[in-house]
């Protein structure tokens, strides 16, 4: 399996990793993004952030994330929290919270 980054596929190839539940295809994801998802102007909600979470749990590198910009629920910034804790250096910029 092979992984390439073009702007605004981050969360499509994160998610297909997901899907696969193939451990060489989550570190590749990571790897082609060096370690560093960064997603803007995107809604996210709880199962984007079980498949974040499960690709960053396959690899033993530390990972950065940010978001721009985006949207999501509050049930989902819990899922954030609990799948980011101790594993992320997160950045927030202009998050918007849905309640």
């Amino acid at each position: 399996v092979h992984f390439f980054q073009t702007q605004g596929n981050t969360l499509f190839q994160i998610q297909c990793a997901y899907e696969t539940h193939h451990e060489t295809a989550c570190s590749q994801v990571l790897e082609t993004m060096e370690h560093h998802i960064f997603l803007e102007e995107k809604y996210l909600n709880t199962p984007d952030f079980t498949a974040i979470g499960y690709i960053t749990n396959s690899s033993e590198h530390p990972f950065k994330l940010s978001l721009i910009n985006c949207t999501m629920s509050s049930i989902a910034m819990d899922g954030l929290v609990s799948e980011m804790e101790g594993k992320a250096t997160c950045s927030l910029h202009g998050l918007h919270l849905e309640v």
